[in-house]
């Protein structure tokens, strides 16, 4: 919740010092180091984070997507696929379609590593031969609740792959 990380920003300081309900308080040891990450704003329920606390990080870093290669290699590293070459195109298709979202704003789904992962792992299940079907489920399927949508998603990125 967005007032959360504003309840501890005393504990960002050097010596912070939160007192909790009960009336206990917390000291933060002086060898502490407070990492938090937070999911994009363009997410649907988050929300951006607050000046209070932005102000408070010695560092913010914003880590950028993945590259098609490195995209399909995490993936592999996680899952045991074992083809690099399907890999990059399927690491491809879903960088292609994450991009159709953005541009296209819609954005009530997601396609990005996570659902590559899964794509991936469902492929060892049900064979190399169901690349195509299992995109259906573990990608097209997160993607937007919009049946047009998805049905332009699959004519634009799976009908043309190599996978159809």
């Amino acid at each position: 919740q967005q007032g959360v990380l504003v309840g501890l920003n005393s504990l960002l300081e050097p010596n912070g010092v939160i007192t909790l309900p009960t009336g206990e308080q917390i000291r933060r040891h002086p060898d502490t180091i407070i990492i938090f990450t937070a999911n994009p704003s363009s997410y649907k329920g988050c929300e951006t984070l607050n000046q209070s606390v932005i102000s408070r990080a010695n560092m913010k870093l914003t880590i950028e997507s993945s590259d098609t290669l490195s995209m399909a290699k995490k993936a592999m590293a996680v899952t045991g696929f074992g083809d690099l070459r399907i890999a990059k195109e399927m690491a491809d298709i879903v960088n292609r379609i994450s991009r159709y979202l953005i541009e296209n704003e819609i954005d009530d789904g997601v396609c990005g590593q996570r659902e590559l992962k899964d794509w991936m792992q469902s492929v060892i299940v049900e064979g190399e031969e169901e690349i195509f079907n299992t995109a259906l489920d573990t990608i097209i399927g997160k993607c937007t609740e919009d049946q047009d949508e998805r049905e332009n998603i699959i004519d634009g990125f799976l009908r043309t792959s190599s996978f159809a």
